[in-house]
């Protein structure tokens, strides 16, 4: 299970793993709104945001990094990790995988990943779409329950 630059690393692990000749079966993969950078307008739109502030206003008012002065985190360590994430997306180049993967998609962000882009990804795909921005997948109530019940953390049942 990988959320985000996690999911980009998770697919790159079950990828070389598979590739392994000792690897253990890999049995699923949960992917959570993962960045995969597949054309130029996705490129330049985070280089957009860079160049634009969006980030620096971002860190400073978004609800996970509000306790960022606590552990002595600084807006431009934040600014500076977030570039070196966005530069190891732009250049990594994705690998098709076969195994059943679980893409949960937020689509109210801008730019989500189309069915199709997900299907040149990950070929034995489901794709769940939610209604949360994607930085609050663990926040909003239905989308959280969604999560948590793909992860085996609660009983089973549907998604709706």
């Amino acid at each position: 299970m990988g959320w985000s630059y996690g999911g980009v690393v998770a697919s790159e692990i079950c990828h070389q793993l598979m590739k392994s000749k000792n690897h253990k079966e890999i049995t699923e993969l949960i992917i959570l709104d993962s960045p995969f950078y597949l054309n130029h307008e996705d490129i330049d739109l985070a280089q957009t945001r860079e160049k634009n502030g969006y980030y620096r206003k971002y860190f400073e008012e978004t609800h996970i990094f509000k306790n960022r002065t606590k552990k002595n985190v600084t807006t431009e360590r934040l600014i500076k990790n977030n570039h070196d994430v966005f530069q190891d997306l732009i250049h990594y180049k994705p690998k098709k995988l076969d195994i059943p993967t679980i893409f949960v998609r937020s689509m109210v962000e801008e730019r989500p990943l189309s069915d199709e882009q997900i299907g040149k990804l990950f070929s034995n795909n489901c794709i769940i779409d939610v209604f949360s921005r994607h930085d609050y997948l663990f926040v909003e109530e239905k989308t959280a329950l969604i999560i948590k019940k793909l992860l085996q953390l609660t009983p089973t049942g549907g998604f709706e």
